[in-house]
């Protein structure tokens, strides 16, 4: 149970299943043939330091060290945007899965419980967002897909929008 509570980049196996109190009463009953009541087995689970709590989402793919990296240089181009009056524009292209709830399970009391999104095959929807720094404005252009036709679309329509 532990492993299931583990996030997921740090595992070396893919998680185990989530553990309801109804599959924890029949595996009770298949493993030692024990008859037990749901209201037991939460108690004795409470008992042993776990609590049922919503899971969040951690994408697998996301790379801490990277992350960093990039935080680092923005705040090197925001820095250098502000001081010599460059215009800095951000432009990102998002998808947003319709991707399943994170659900309920037991985890380590206090602890963070993490369950593994990757969203294979999913409907999408994409959209690109963005940020003019110096005038402070945020734009949002919704499109089917993201490609390399649809940015430079969106970046003609940022030219026309931006004063010159």
């Amino acid at each position: 149970m532990k492993l299931a509570a583990t996030p997921p980049q740090q595992r070396q196996e893919q998680p185990q299943p989530r553990w309801t109190l109804k599959l924890l009463v029949s595996w009770i009953k298949a493993q030692f043939n024990i008859d037990c009541c749901r209201d037991t087995v939460g108690k004795t689970l409470k008992q042993l330091g776990l609590s049922w709590r919503k899971a969040r989402k951690l994408l697998n793919k996301a790379n801490p060290h990277k992350r960093a990296e990039f935080l680092e240089t923005l705040k090197g181009l925001l820095d250098h945007a502000l001081q010599h009056g460059h215009l800095l524009i951000y432009i990102d292209e998002a998808h947003i899965h319709l991707d399943t709830d994170e659900g309920y399970g037991w985890s380590i009391k206090g602890e963070r419980f993490w369950v593994s999104s990757s969203s294979p095959g999913r409907t999408k929807v994409s959209f690109y967002g963005v940020y003019i720094y110096n005038l402070g404005e945020v734009r949002i252009f919704p499109w089917d897909t993201a490609n390399g036709l649809n940015t430079i679309d969106v970046l003609k329509k940022i030219e026309n929008r931006i004063p010159k």
